[in-house]
């Protein structure tokens, strides 16, 4: 594969598989496998086309951007705020969790108990001074990490295998909210729009391969989960933990669960690195911050959640998911939209949906925002 290809591949694969890949067998497994299989085919099926689509307002589009740049320009002043509430929500909400997780796992992988919160802390400083050095750096890091993931998550499943019963899967689901939880967690184990304008960074001077880059850089991750999930859910059945690994404890030996915390160490300190470098460029090309003010900001408000107390994982996903990836997914169809009618550039990728494709990824949103919002009222009323 062409170098670059690769880095930028990487750099979408290493944001995708993320904290999102450990909460998906606790969802599908109450969902059971059927239904959860289902919404993995159909919402990376909806992922790849808004990530197809937000790449060609990219390639459309001169300059440098973030999706609130986007927003201003092609939906004015509210879709300035729009996407600023989703592109910050959302990454700040995926930082929350990758900082909560990271410790736990740190914690299995040491053997040590109560240590979460402190491990939590020491990591997250650590990735700090990892994005400070820079998107070159970090693609860098992406193109060795990438390869770790996939190798750990093959042991991780070959080492299990033994432990497999397809008696211990689930075909249905107790209640109407297992039914529904996998739509939040799926979509935001999914999510990976926030980098591509970093992929496609990487990729100037060679954009005829954007396409490629993104069917790769989004199907792999999906292959990843299906294979995952059902490995997991294989091994701990109804025992199936809310983050995966700890809940194999029981079942099989402890070196393969040094291997599992260790594979979330590497996914969720990877997808660290490209979301907090977005959030910095936001803050720094489209609202002009100056740079200091700009890292702060990205760091600071998960950081403050996270020592508030604020650490429930599948909650965390499941939200950030439904709200903040169904506002994003529905920006970036409108923007679409107007940058096919007012683009300044051709597209060598030159994407071409149907107005009811379109129509219908914007329901599937708004369908999971309202499942969100709807109880929230209820009970302000």
């Amino acid at each position: 594969m062409n170098n670059k290809l690769w880095r930028a591949v990487s750099l979408q694969i290493g944001t995708i598989i993320g904290a999102g890949i450990f909460g998906l067998p606790y969802a599908i497994a109450h969902a059971g496998l059927p239904l959860g299989v289902f919404y993995l085919v159909f919402l990376t099926i909806i992922s790849l086309l808004v990530n197809l689509a937000y790449a060609e307002v990219i390639l459309r589009t001169p300059g440098d951007h973030q999706l609130t740049g986007y927003s201003r320009l092609y939906l004015r002043r509210a879709g300035t705020v729009l996407g600023s509430m989703a592109l910050m929500a959302g990454s700040y909400g995926a930082l929350l969790a990758y900082t909560a997780q990271m410790g736990k796992f740190a914690s299995l992988l040491s053997s040590t108990l109560n240590t979460d919160f402190f491990f939590s802390l020491a990591i997250f400083s650590f990735a700090v001074l990892a994005v400070v050095s820079g998107l070159k750096r970090i693609s860098q890091l992406e193109s060795l990490i990438v390869p770790g993931i996939i190798t750990v998550v093959f042991l991780v499943i070959i080492l299990g295998l033994k432990e497999f019963e397809f008696g211990n899967i689930p075909l249905g689901f107790n209640d109407l909210g297992a039914a529904i939880t996998p739509y939040g967690v799926i979509f935001f184990a999914l999510s990976g729009t926030s980098v591509i304008p970093e992929v496609e960074e990487v990729l100037r001077d060679k954009r005829q391969l954007m396409k490629k880059a993104m069917l790769l850089g989004t199907l792999v991750p999906a292959v990843i989960y299906l294979v995952f999930t059902l490995v997991i859910i294989g091994i701990s059945g109804a025992a199936t933990s809310a983050d995966a690994v700890s809940g194999l404890q029981p079942f099989l030996p402890l070196f393969i669960i040094k291997i599992g915390a260790l594979l979330g160490l590497l996914t969720m300190f990877s997808s660290f690195l490209t979301l907090s470098y977005v959030l910095k460029e936001m803050f720094y090309r489209d609202f002009g911050l100056n740079t200091s003010l700009a890292w702060l900001l990205s760091f600071g408000p998960p950081l403050a959640l996270f020592l508030l107390g604020t650490r429930g994982f599948i909650r965390i996903l499941e939200v950030s998911g439904s709200l903040m990836g169904g506002l994003t997914g529905i920006i970036i169809m409108q923007l679409f939209l107007q940058a096919k009618k007012e683009g300044q550039r051709e597209s060598p990728l030159d994407l071409s949906l149907p107005h009811w494709v379109i129509v219908l990824i914007c329901l599937v949103f708004v369908g999971g925002m309202a499942y969100e919002v709807i109880p929230m009222i209820v009970r302000l009323l």
